[in-house]
């Protein structure tokens, strides 16, 4: 299920949530307090709710849970998301047995727990709205497509291609094959794009299709896929963080993330590192802006479209609205 997150959030309550404009909210949590360094914060849950078997929620659920996707013994993909909380390198190493918990988080009682990170996050607060810090399981999530069409001038593109050649030579005889899933409507998608790449550069392109999206994901994990692949992305949580670490910083190679080409670039690291312990968003901002800088001239993935949200309503529904996400917002709907 591609849409996993977008459609966990209208499943799954998280500490916090955001309303159609991205303001964050506070929705299990009561509270949310930080030091005056951005380093430590106390989370407060309200009492009264519960899971779908109806067992409270309380803080240990939450503790346990994140412990449990940051351990490398439990190879989730979504690891690298509890990279800034105290602990999360101890739970990297070999020899773990998968209950090893964050040494950073700390259960105060039934509804209150601390988190400690290990430097200061401007952006940790909007984070715990993401799927990966609800109390569950965290898992791999993808979303739609986040890229608007790259066009080239043909000639330029030519020229491109000529000089890529001296790097590494392409055969007459090779194929740049596309890989997509073909349970999401893809094929025209693909077909098109290749069409164009043989068109434009005078190569072969095929657009090679994997029966289901789980498929195609089980190959990119193993890292056995042979092919450039479609991927898409659309923000867990409104802040450019999001994408840019869980996309292309180091920690999220390897599996730990959702990197899936390993990119790797120190610069851009301590960029989106940077931009994480900044006091104000304006600043963060800036980093975000260099480090985007650097992945259009590395160009480790291919940007392709954004694609718009449609939603349709009948006439005696109010309070239709898409959130920020481009989600139809159900839970401030009514029918007349």
């Amino acid at each position: 299920m591609e849409d996993a997150d977008r459609h966990g959030g209208l499943l799954f309550s998280k500490l916090i949530g955001f309303d159609a404009e991205g303001n964050p909210k506070n929705e299990v949590a009561d509270s949310i307090e930080v030091n005056d360094g951005n380093t430590e914060y106390t989370i407060t849950l309200k009492k009264g709710w519960t899971f779908t078997d109806g067992t409270e929620v309380k803080a240990e659920n939450f503790t346990r849970a994140w412990s449990y996707g940051a351990n490398a013994a439990n190879a989730q993909l979504g690891a690298s998301s509890f990279t800034p909380i105290q602990g999360f390198e101890d739970l990297q190493k070999d020899g773990l047995k998968g209950d090893e918990q964050l040494s950073g988080l700390t259960v105060a009682d039934d509804y209150t727990f601390t988190v400690k990170l290990n430097a200061p996050s401007s952006v940790f607060k909007t984070l715990l709205g993401s799927t990966e810090y609800a109390p569950l399981i965290p898992g791999y999530s993808e979303s739609i497509p986040g890229n608007e069409v790259l066009q080239y001038n043909p000639d330029k593109a030519k020229e491109l291609w000529e000089q890529a050649n001296q790097i590494a030579p392409w055969g007459d005889d090779e194929s740049f094959d596309i890989a997509y899933n073909a349970d999401s409507g893809n094929k025209d998608i693909y077909e098109a794009v290749c069409n164009s790449i043989h068109n434009t550069l005078g190569i072969e392109s095929q657009a090679t299709p994997y029966p289901t999206f789980s498929e195609m994901r089980d190959v990119i994990t193993d890292r056995t896929i042979t092919t450039a692949f479609r991927s898409g992305w659309r923000p867990d949580y409104p802040s450019a963080y999001s994408y840019l670490y869980s996309l292309y910083d180091s920690e999220s190679a390897d599996g730990k993330g959702s990197n899936d080409g390993d990119y790797r670039n120190p610069e851009f690291d301590a960029l989106t590192d940077k931009a994480n312990t900044e006091s104000s968003d304006d600043a963060a901002e800036q980093d975000y802006r260099q480090a985007q800088e650097i992945l259009f001239k590395d160009l480790p993935s291919v940007p392709l479209w954004y694609a718009n949200s449609k939603g349709v309503a009948a006439k005696n529904v109010k309070g239709f609205a898409l959130t920020w996400q481009g989600i139809e917002d159900y839970r401030n709907m009514t029918k007349e």
